[in-house]
């Protein structure tokens, strides 16, 4: 039976790492908007002048107090609360980070480093941990490590359809693993098997409902060998997998029952 105790611990740690993806994004949105604010004062509204007042000029606004001023007034525009929060703790860091070199972009030293709401991708939580690998592949390539560029998650992988196991390396019920090179892929099953280990009819364990194994390979049922399947005045038709009951030439269907024409029209 599945523990009430389990679920609340479950919800608690995504509630958790909602809030690390949403302290992450609020961060990295504050910088997307100070790089437009830097594209938006390139000029400094010096332009159309003599060219070496604007040389010197611009020169000497690159990298001043008042540009720095004029990107701010760009950053979170939106309006949004986090965003904001993030600026009026953090407005010197961003000036120290603007007054620096910058030979380390924003969003790293800002973000993962200064403001610690972020970590690089491909590592999650508080330490910024490496997320799990095969063959160099985060989740093997087929999945997204829980908490990758934040500081929430645990690092699990959340498995694409037709994989599954920590690393998502092996195939779910109702794919098979094809090996191509170094590498794999889960390939799904043909629509006759409840299961296979490779492709086609074939390559099933067990037959879909519909179907039956004869000769090695799953082969569709005819369901209208059986005697009276259909109703009245109905007759079968077989699909793949399946039948269905048709009303015979001269009815109608009429509710469940097939009823003649002009019966329906009195109906």
């Amino acid at each position: 039976m599945f523990s009430p105790y389990l679920a609340i611990f479950i919800f608690i740690h995504f509630v958790i790492y909602l809030d690390a993806r949403t302290q992450c994004d609020d961060c990295r949105n504050l910088v997307a908007d100070f790089h437009r604010g830097v594209d938006g004062t390139k000029d400094g509204g010096f332009l159309g002048g003599d060219v070496f007042w604007e040389e010197l000029n611009l020169k000497n606004y690159a990298k001043s107090e008042l540009r720095f001023i004029e990107i701010l007034e760009k950053v979170c525009e939106n309006g949004k609360f986090g965003c904001l929060k993030i600026l009026e703790k953090h407005e010197d860091d961003l000036l120290e980070w603007w007054e620096g070199d910058r030979k380390v972009e924003l969003f790293e030293w800002f973000c993962v480093g200064k403001v610690a709401q972020c970590c690089p991708e491909g590592t999650y939580g508080p330490e910024c941990l490496p997320c799990l690998k095969w063959h160099d592949k985060i989740c093997s390539g087929y999945g997204k490590c829980v908490g990758s560029g934040t500081r929430g998650g645990d690092g699990s992988c959340h498995c694409d359809t037709g994989y599954r196991h920590d690393n998502c390396t092996l195939c779910s019920h109702g794919y098979y693993k094809m090996n191509i090179d170094d590498n794999f892929s889960c390939v799904k099953c043909d629509t006759k098997c409840n299961g296979c280990d490779g492709p086609g009819a074939s390559g099933c364990v067990a037959c879909s409902s519909g179907f039956r194994m004869a000769d090695g390979k799953c082969e569709d049922i005819d369901e209208c060998d059986t005697n009276e399947i259909c109703l009245e005045n109905e007759v079968c038709s077989n699909t793949d997998g399946s039948y269905s009951c048709e009303c015979i030439p001269g009815y109608q269907r009429g509710g469940k029952e097939c009823v003649e024409d002009s019966a329906k029209e009195d109906l």
